[in-house]
C-alpha cells in the first residue's frame, strides 16, 4: 500500500512517543535508554520549531505507520526513521525514504542539503538494506557501532 508523509505537529506527541519508545527501536537507537516524556516534549518543541529539521508522519490508507525525520547540518541530511511495529517489514522503509525526497525537493528556502546521510546501528539489516535500494553507499567507519551510508542530492532547500 502507498503511503504518504504529512508534517508531524505537537498533536503527533503521543504517538511519536510511543515509537521512540517501542522495545526494537530502542535497541536499533545509539541510545537504548528508555526516553522520559517530559524530555520528548521539550524535544519535540524544539524540532518542529526550528527551520533545519523536518518530521514527518507516513501514513497508509489515512493510518499513521511511521515516522521519518531530516536534520539540516553543514549541508548533510541526517535521516532517520522507524515504524509501527504492526507494519515492519511490509516495505515501509523504502517508500518513506523515497517520500521524503520527493518532499524536500518541493520544499524551499534556508538551508540547502547536498548530501543525504544514515547512522545505521550495526545488526540493523533491514535499515541498511532499505537505505541501500534507494542508491546509498556505505561509507568506511572504523570502529564504530553504525554504519554510515550516504547518497549524492540534487541542492533542495528547507522552508520555514
Amino acid at each position: 500500500m502507498e503511503i504518504q508523509l504529512r508534517r508531524a505537529t505537537m498533536a503527533d506527541a503521543g504517538l511519536l512517543f510511543d515509537w521512540a519508545n517501542d522495545k526494537t527501536v530502542r535497541q536499533n537507537s545509539f541510545h537504548t535508554a528508555p526516553i522520559p516524556y517530559d524530555h520528548h516534549m521539550a524535544w519535540l518543541k524544539s524540532k518542529l520549531s526550528t527551520k533545519d529539521c523536518r518530521i514527518y508522519i507516513a501514513e497508509a490508507s489515512g493510518v499513521p505507520v511511521g515516522q521519518i525525520r531530516v536534520d539540516v547540518e553543514e549541508g548533510n541530511g541526517k535521516i532517520g526513521y522507524s515504524i509501527d511495529a504492526k507494519y515492519r517489514g511490509e516495505g515501509y522503509g523504502k517508500q518513506m525514504l523515497n517520500k521524503l525526497e520527493e518532499n524536500l525537493a518541493q520544499d524551499h528556502t534556508v538551508s540547502a542539503i547536498h548530501r543525504l546521510v544514515a547512522q545505521v546501528k550495526q545488526g540493523n539489516e533491514a535499515s541498511k538494506r532499505a537505505f541501500i535500494h534507494l542508491g546509498y553507499h556505505e561509507v568506511a567507519k572504523p570502529q564504530t557501532n553504525y554504519i554510515e551510508l550516504e547518497k549524492e542530492y540534487l541542492p533542495c532547500y528547507i522552508s520555514e
